[in-house]
This record gives C-alpha cells, sequence and structure tokens, in this order.
C-alpha cells in the first residue's frame, strides 16, 4: 500500500487540558491550554515553520476565557473565545481577539455565532465557517446565517468582504472546514443532507463545485491530485488518506512515521496548501512539509 511519510518534530509540548493546532502560509501553531481555576487558563504557544519544523518561538498568556481556535495573520494571533448563545436573541459581543507579542491584546471583533472553522487564505482573507447551531439561530440579520464568511483587514479591523461570494444554489446547512490552497480556498459543508467542495477564487468567484460521497478531516493538494485525509469512525482518530484527481475516484494511503515506517494515529491535523501537520495520541507532533518527499510504494 502506499504511504505518506511524515518526519517527527523533536520539541516536547505540554500536556494541556485542550491541545489546538493551526497552520497558514508560512508557520503553524500548537496551543496547548491548562485550566488551573474557574475562569482563568494558561495558554502555552508554540510556533514552528512549516517548511522544516523548526521552533521560531514560545509565549505563555493568560486568559479569562476558553479558547476554542487560533489562527495568525502577520505578527499577530487571532483567539476565538468559546460564548454560549440563546437563539432568537441578539448577542454580538467580540468573540475573536487579536494579541500580538509585544502590544499584548489590542483588538477585538464579532466573527458571528458559533464558529468551527477558522482559515486564512493566500490573499490574508480569514474564513469563518459556523455550525448549524448557528446557522439556525432564529436570527434573520446575524452574519453566520450564511454559513461561511469571509473578511479582510482593513482600516485596523477584520471587515466582511466580497458582497458578491455566494454559495448558491446551495443553502448551507452545516459548515465543516475551509483548505486554503495558492490561488483558491476549498469550502466543504453540508447542504440538503449533501456534502459539496466549493472552489473559490481569491476575488470570492465561484470556480466550481463537487459532490463528494465520503467523509474527511482534511483537503491538501500537490500537483494535480487533492489528497484527503480520513478519520476512522470507530476510534476518531486520522489514520489514512486517500489520493485523488477527481475527488471521486481514489487510491488509498496509509501515514507513517518517516524514521520508524510504523503506522501514525493522529488525534488532528492542520494543513495549508500542499503541507500537513499533525499530533499523535502522545502529543508528538509530525510534519510532511516537502512537496517532493518521497511516497513510497509497498505491496501490502
Amino acid at each position: 500500500m502506499s504511504e505518506l511519510a511524515f518526519t517527527r518534530i523533536n520539541t516536547s509540548i505540554s500536556n494541556g487540558d485542550q491541545m489546538i493546532l493551526a497552520m497558514n502560509a508560512a508557520e503553524f501553531i500548537v496551543l496547548a491550554q491548562e485550566k488551573t481555576q474557574k475562569d482563568q487558563y494558561i495558554n502555552h504557544i508554540f510556533l514552528f515553520q512549516n517548511s522544516d519544523g523548526q521552533l521560531l518561538n514560545r509565549y505563555q498568556i493568560e486568559t479569562s476565557k476558553d479558547i476554542m481556535y487560533v489562527q495568525k495573520s502577520g505578527a499577530s494571533f487571532l483567539f476565538l473565545i468559546n460564548r454560549e448563545y440563546e437563539d432568537g436573541v441578539v448577542h454580538e459581543e467580540p468573540n475573536i481577539y487579536m494579541w500580538h507579542p509585544i502590544r499584548g491584546f489590542y483588538h477585538s471583533f464579532y466573527g458571528g455565532r458559533y464558529i468551527r472553522s477558522m482559515t486564512i487564505d493566500s490573499s490574508n482573507n480569514l474564513w469563518l465557517g459556523y455550525d448549524e447551531a448557528g446557522i439556525f439561530s432564529c436570527l434573520d440579520d446575524d452574519i453566520s446565517l450564511k454559513g461561511v464568511n469571509p473578511f479582510t483587514f482593513k482600516n485596523g479591523t477584520w471587515k466582511l468582504c466580497f458582497d458578491s461570494f455566494s454559495t448558491a444554489p446551495h443553502l448551507v446547512d452545516h459548515f465543516y472546514d475551509a483548505f486554503a490552497d495558492k490561488d483558491a480556498i476549498y469550502l466543504h459543508y453540508c447542504a440538503l443532507g449533501e456534502d459539496y467542495i466549493q472552489k473559490i477564487g481569491l476575488h470570492g468567484e465561484t470556480l466550481g463545485f463537487h459532490k463528494v460521497n465520503f467523509d474527511f478531516s482534511a483537503q491538501f493538494r500537490r500537483d494535480s491530485f487533492y489528497y484527503f485525509l480520513i478519520q476512522d469512525q470507530s476510534s476518531y482518530l486520522i489514520e489514512k488518506a486517500m489520493k485523488s484527481h477527481d475527488m471521486e475516484h481514489g487510491e488509498e494511503y496509509t501515514l507513517t512515521d518517516k524514521s520508524t515506517r510504523k503506522h501514525l494515529r493522529f488525534t488532528q491535523v492542520a494543513v495549508y496548501q500542499d503541507k500537513v501537520a499533525g499530533i499523535d495520541e502522545r502529543n508528538r507532533l509530525y510534519l510532511l512539509n516537502d512537496p517532493n518527499a518521497r511516497m513510497r510504494e509497498r505491496n501490502g
């Protein structure tokens, strides 16, 4: 069977109560969060170069709110905090906070209800996707009703952009995730019980739709092929991948440690263009970073 070989990154990560993994064009982030007491959290942030896994920096910040997702734009981090919302009740307090290693927390904004994904594309636009609790929240004017929204950073704040952007003819019921490529972003969502991937250009224009009949956790692309990282339905661990040229038919790949050749099982992964980072069950970090990395063929 074919393999995707990952290199282990020999950096010790704190065993937090929650681990969050994210990636952008140049770096990937690991956030290990510890709850020390009620409404008090210590967040250990590790910043790596996504080309070779080099540790670039590490930070520690304290927050009074639970961080759900993290992203990075320029030198600033974006933290999505956990908030509860009530159907039919307008609640637009800021839920995304910007933090700079020197300036500290300096800006916040409301990104919508029940955000489940944060992705930065190659033009530095921020794409926020929402689960069904936000989409069907009984608020006619809330921005989360659209299912997914693009934001751009302008005049010191993040603002909605691409007025022409639409998922039509689909009405998003549930948004899964967004995956950045060099010249596009791929949106993965459910509409009327069917799963779709929508390809969007960097100016918000629709470039195509694909109906998908399989579940996957993340998507990346190398050369002309798509790769889908697939979670085992019983263990909830990401154990294999599928390589496809048309998003319909594909070849199965196992995930292996490049040095030991042992099979890998990831609790979560982060992808960006052709790069992949993963965390295994023992909080060990792995990176699949080189587009020309050897993908060994074995009879199995």
